[in-house]
């Protein structure tokens, strides 16, 4: 595509541009062939026209899109061209422009032009009024109903925040900036692609604003701000009936007026008479109310510094423009506004405001009218200057210009990411001294180079160079695709270093732990309330499932299959182990089954940012984290989880399910028998929860169940996560015989017969005694009530804490009870305080707390 250069006046209108076909192009005086020579012959050209475009408009500044790395080459070329004019080219960021190429707005007033040429009349505008640009993208595309400024990439999370919130606090930074900037009506009607700032002026709003457009327009320029609320005698001086009507209608009511007035800016337009005086004041943020209080101040300092004596006379422009040089600020400076401020605040019948807070506020504006940039002499706490005020413009850093001209950013290009590179060439060293290097270039155009000891974990480093260059041609050709690893990258170089070794590309642990995974404000201690949420959707029951919707999504793995289907599929094709599936929830949301050995493991995936209901969101959100495409999902949760199933299922402790949970128990209790004084205990996959562990235990008669959840970073067990499963059951030999966190089972002390063994002393005697403590009430009567095989009760289910109606199968009041949940085949042992009467009908079950 040619590069478009464009000439803006300093209000934003374009006047000229130029079409340059070659300036990209990378041929030299040295490029070698007729094709070379003729291609660098158009290249001069260019330059020379561009050279001659320059001199011929006298621009202040040259701005260069920073939208790709051909970039680079042309500021290159002009740079030492606009040096000799003593000119200066800088980069700018090119998503306003790009975003403004592809609206109705920029269709609208540039029909006839490309949209490369509407790009770069907004990059233009959006750096000589930058509000006026960005709250012209506040405006609403009528095809489909969006605002522009929501394309924008503010931030990497303010997709997770709702529409109308971010709009909402949107509007309120334009109407701060705006409102400090102030609105130059004049100026907004001979620029029309203005006018967009007229909303968030204090007291309008998008309809009022709409209405005072239009009057303005009807209207005329303006002379006053007078004009923007004058009454029916003020109309006067308009000797023209036409005159006297196009003026009888009032632009704003009185209470809008009052409160829009100081931020609507009246300067001289070309469309007023040439004999038109317009005020200072209405220049400034100055209100109408305060002009006799501003006039009063100019009106002593002009005296002061005027021989004659006539402090009455009539002030001029020159009066209120030597205010805002720099040498006279100390003029006003010295005033005594707080003694003044006494006089008329003992003198005026106004009962509002603090007098010296208004002379103030009038001294900065009379010195500073709507200034742009903060002066200097004012702090961060002042209240008319801190905080805010217009950067000058800078070029970015080489860190902010490596990721504006490669299109990346620091998320999606960073160290460690797993990238793919085309072979260039073996860069030979030029003595032995050195060795050779593979140079690559990657997808986004970044070239790279992969060092010698980086390239094979069987490339032997210490060969000699020459042995290592006929190796590496040996096993590289051109245009070879190669997959790696990013170790290094050089941001003012624009260039990567990559290592290629396959001990390196694989270790995604090493590599690919991100800065959000160690958030600070994530809580890892227990089970979240989505976990649980997850535990609960993925319980599989024995009734009918909905049939998923076909889906069309253009990735390798998925498949329009049901769960029965992807497991049979997964178990006829070996080399994969992963399928993603539709899901029965709606489009809005995916399945992934995985399989690991004969286990099938189904988490569901939900879609976010979709540009329409049949594509593939742009964010993906799985087992509670975010993940931006299906393959990053593989790399990062399904990679890691792969490694610690395979670690579990190795354990010596690990026990096979295939008969069954019956099958785990029989065994713990053969091997109780075997040897009383031992503890057995084990680990088998839930049938109950998708993807969660089971760690079963005797520690005296009754078997004990408590879950095991799995994540990429280990096993998490009792808030605690342990990297191997070594670390896991170590802890859990010292530590079972306590209480679980959450866990409403008393200690082993206290549950003893219901009763607890204390030691005291009494009326100053050393012996000790034993006392029986009474139970609770409501402990009590539940111990006493004995349930018999077949009575329907509520039980409570250890994973969430819930209570669930189940029925009775064995056991007593003494060792507790063998139950078996409504819907559900397994047996699980509760013990006594876990059971309690059923307090529904059986037709209103609902979970409940206790």
């Amino acid at each position: 595509s040619p590069s478009i250069c464009v000439a803006l006046s300093d209000t934003g209108e374009l006047i000229d541009r130029l079409e340059l076909h070659f300036m990209k192009s990378r041929a030299s005086a040295r490029s070698g062939g007729a094709g070379g020579n003729d291609l660098y012959k158009k290249k001069v050209k260019d330059i020379e026209a561009f050279v001659s475009f320059v001199d011929l408009h006298s621009p202040q500044m040259v701005l260069v899109s920073a939208d790709s790395l051909d970039a680079r080459g042309f500021k290159r070329e002009i740079d030492q061209r606009l040096f000799e004019k003593e000119l200066q080219a800088f980069y700018v960021d090119p998503e306003i422009g790009r975003i403004y190429a592809q609206t109705e707005r920029s269709t609208t007033e540039f029909k006839d032009l490309k949209p490369l040429a509407r790009q770069a009349i907004s990059v233009g505008r959006s750096i000589l009024d930058p509000v006026s640009e960005l709250a012209a993208m506040m405006t609403r595309n009528s095809s489909n109903k969006k605002y522009d400024i929501m394309s924008m990439a503010l931030h990497k999370l303010q997709g997770d925040i709702p529409a109308s919130m971010l709009l909402g606090q949107l509007r309120r930074v334009f109407v701060k900036y705006v409102n400090f900037y102030g609105v130059d009506v004049n100026s907004i009607l001979r620029h029309p692609h203005k006018k967009s700032q007229l909303q968030f002026v204090c007291g309008l709003g998008p309809r009022k604003a709409g209405k005072l457009y239009s009057d303005l327009k009807r209207h005329g320029a303006l002379e006053s701000r007078a004009i923007l609320s004058h009454d029916e005698e003020d109309l006067g001086g308009h000797d023209s009936d036409d005159e006297r009507e196009r003026h009888s209608r009032k632009l704003l009511g009185p209470e809008v007026y009052h409160n829009a007035a100081s931020f609507l800016r009246i300067s001289y337009s070309p469309d007023l008479p040439e004999d038109v005086i317009i005020d200072p004041l209405d220049a400034t943020r100055i209100h109408p109310e305060d002009y006799e209080l501003a006039r009063d101040i100019v009106q002593d300092v002009s005296a002061q510094s005027d021989d004659d004596e006539d402090e009455e006379r009539q002030l001029t422009a020159d009066d209120y423009e030597s205010l805002r040089r720099p040498e006279n600020h100390q003029v006003l400076d010295c005033l005594d506004l707080e003694a003044h401020a006494t006089y008329l605040e003992e003198n005026s019948t106004e009962t509002y405001r603090k007098k010296n807070k208004r002379l103030e506020l009038i001294k900065c504006e009379l010195q500073h009218p709507f200034k742009d940039s903060k002066p200097s002499e004012y702090d961060d706490d002042h209240p008319l200057f801190g905080t805010k005020g217009r950067k000058p413009l800078m070029e970015p850093d080489e860190t902010e210009l490596f990721y504006l001209l490669t299109g990346e950013s620091p998320d999606s290009f960073r160290v460690g990411m797993e990238v793919t590179a085309r072979y260039l060439k073996i860069q030979k060293p030029r003595n032995d001294k050195f060795s050779p290097k593979i140079t690559v270039m990657l997808e986004n155009g970044v070239p790279g180079q992969i060092a010698i000891e980086n390239i094979s974990d069987t490339l032997d480093h210490f060969m000699h160079p020459i042995e290592q260059i006929k190796w590496l041609e040996q096993r590289v050709h051109r245009d070879m695709i190669m997959k790696g690893r990013i170790t290094r990258i050089f941001h003012m170089r624009f260039a990567v270093d990559i290592t290629t070794k396959a001990s390196e590309v694989s270790d995604r642990q090493k590599y690919e732990i991100r800065d959000d995974i160690n958030d600070i404000f994530l809580d890892q201690t227990g089970i979240t309330p989505e976990e649980k949420k997850l535990l609960q959707k993925d319980r599989v029951g024995d009734g009918k499932r909905a049939r998923f919707r076909a889906r069309n999504v253009d990735h390798p793995l998925f498949q329009n299959l049901s769960r029965k289907d992807a497991q049979a599929y997964l178990r006829k094709e070996e080399e994969e182990r992963v399928v993603i599936r539709p899901s029965t929830r709606g489009y809005d949301h995916l399945t992934l089954t995985w399989q690991v050995g004969d286990y099938f493991f189904h988490y569901d995936i939900k879609e976010s940012r979709k540009p329409d209901r049949m594509s593939l969101g742009q964010v993906l959100t799985c087992h509670g984290k975010k993940y931006e495409e299906i393959d990053e999902i593989i790399a990062r949760f399904i990679d890691p989880m792969d490694r610690k199933v395979q670690q579990l299922l190795r354990h010596s402790k690990f026990i096979e399910t295939g008969e069954g949970m019956a099958k785990v128990e029989d065994r713990l209790r053969e091997e109780k028998r075997t040897a009383r004084g031992r503890i057995p205990y084990g680990l088998s996959f839930s049938e109950k929860h998708n993807g969660v562990v089971e760690l079963s235990y005797i520690p005296n008669n009754s078997l004990r169940r408590e879950y095991v959840t799995l994540s990429p970073k280990g096993y998490k067990y009792r808030n605690k996560t342990f990297k191997t499963v070594h670390d896991l059951l170590n802890w859990f030999k010292k530590n079972f015989n306590k209480k679980p966190p959450g866990s409403r089972r008393r200690d082993r002390e206290s549950t003893r017969r219901g009763a607890t063994v204390a030691k005291e002393e009494a009326n100053g005697r050393s012996g000790e005694r034993e006392r029986k403590m009474p139970l609770p009430p409501k402990l009590a009567k539940q111990f006493s009530q004995q349930w018999r095989k077949g009575d329907v009760v509520e039980a409570r289910f250890q994973m969430d804490g819930l209570w669930y109606p189940a029925n009775v199968l064995a056991g007593n009041g003494s060792i507790g009870y063998e139950v078996q949940f409504h819907g559900f085949p397994e047996i699980h042992h509760q013990s006594v305080e876990d059971v309690r009467p059923l307090r529904r009908p059986l037709g209103d079950q609902k979970p409940v707390r206790r």
